[in-house]
């Protein structure tokens, strides 16, 4: 099999839009940052329906390109073949960047790329982002990862990342559920590394901007939870114990841009939260205390979810799915998302870009000061 010094892998799934712009971008970085390696650019696609193939292979570089498919829809099993991939060809370094990105820069390749020159296995990425997007990563998947794993881990499901042969032989080893071939494939690369002792840092790339989540939000909220779900109770005996946080070090820019300033429409969150609400099946995975003031807030039209009660929320649903019907459970969580970010969305069109990541971190916080909540249930 051809060695390459560098692989830079673009997860796709009908892009034809914007894949040759990411391409672009990518061998640009290659060239300027890392002419002495012999690199490859592969598109990972989940079997596009559109021109992606012929978009990507058209693009022309340097670099040699090449382009894999698979049948298996879902981006974790694109990643897959990526992963053998780099087993085979042995490379030093290994990033991936999603395909919708429109702030994409070359130097992304070499803050990606750099820290793993230096000795780490997994570096993710720190972005300025719009206030309103990434909500599953900053009211779901951040707070447990620094709440129970004690990990700073800031963008945990970023879709931009790079990583060690070492650590890609390790995910390959474990075991893949239907969620790692799909949407959950982000934070199951990054629990992993987590638990398992593995280097990793974070890296600063300035703005993410890229084609709204929106139209895939349902399969998305359903795949990364339940990934995320399952990771972190199938590895109880790594985090449980631990009463230590750490901070990850930080690579690249030091002071980030100010985001653009979408405005999301508040009432309609609020209406998808009241249609959602599982009353009858959140009364058995809730306690009866925090049922009973979600209840009556739904009852009320009054949504207004606090950082105790939502770590609360979460950490009962985590028990309960440990117990019971695991994808109703899920299922359930919707409805409480959705009022979640109507709460969060509320407060924040006046705060700025500070203030709206103080008020993140502060939630993650929170989940770290209320974790004996799950423990001391998980344990009896």
């Amino acid at each position: 099999m051809e060695k390459f010094g560098i692989i830079a892998g673009i997860p796709t799934y009908n892009e034809a839009e914007n894949v040759g712009f990411v391409v672009k971008q990518v061998e640009r970085g290659l060239r300027k940052h890392y002419p002495g390696k012999k690199a490859l650019i592969v598109c990972c696609d989940g079997n596009s329906t559109d021109r992606t193939k012929s978009v990507f292979l058209d693009t022309k570089t340097f670099s040699e390109k090449r382009f894999l498919t698979t049948k298996l829809r879902g981006k974790g099993n694109g990643l897959k073949m990526l992963f053998n991939l780099v087993v085979e060809s042995e490379p030093e370094a290994t990033i991936i960047v999603d395909a919708d990105l429109k702030s994409i820069e070359p130097g992304w390749v070499r803050l990606l790329a750099g820290p793993l020159l230096k000795g780490y296995d997994y570096v993710t990425p720190v972005y300025v982002r719009e206030r309103y997007d990434g909500t599953i990563t900053n009211h779901i998947a951040y707070p447990i990862v620094y709440g129970l794993f004690g990990r700073d881990v800031r963008q945990p499901i970023a879709g931009d990342f790079a990583f060690s042969k070492k650590l890609v032989e390790y995910w390959l080893d474990q075991r893949w559920t239907k969620e790692a071939g799909e949407y959950g494939i982000d934070i199951f690369m990054t629990t992993h590394a987590i638990f398992n002792g593995f280097r990793i840092c974070q890296t600063n790339l300035g703005h993410k901007i890229h084609r709204s989540s929106e139209p895939r939000l349902s399969e998305m909220f359903l795949q990364v939870v339940k990934s995320l779900f399952d990771n972190t109770l199938n590895n109880m005996d790594r985090w449980r114990a631990n009463l230590r946080s750490k901070n990850e070090k930080i690579f690249g820019m030091r002071t980030l841009p100010e985001p653009r300033n979408l405005k999301p429409d508040p009432e309609r969150i609020l209406q998808t939260a009241i249609g959602e609400y599982q009353r009858d099946k959140l009364k058995n995975y809730l306690s009866k205390e925090n049922f009973k003031i979600i209840n009556s807030m739904f009852f009320e039209r009054n949504l207004n979810i606090d950082e105790e009660l939502w770590a609360r929320t979460i950490y009962d649903l985590l028990y309960s799915y440990s117990l019971k019907r695991k994808m109703d459970v899920i299922r359930s969580l919707r409805s409480l998302y959705f009022a979640k970010i109507y709460t969060f969305f509320k407060r924040i069109p006046e705060y700025t870009t500070e203030e709206v990541e103080s008020e993140i971190r502060g939630q993650a916080k929170i989940f770290r000061k209320m974790r004996s909540y799950l423990v001391r249930r998980i344990i009896k």
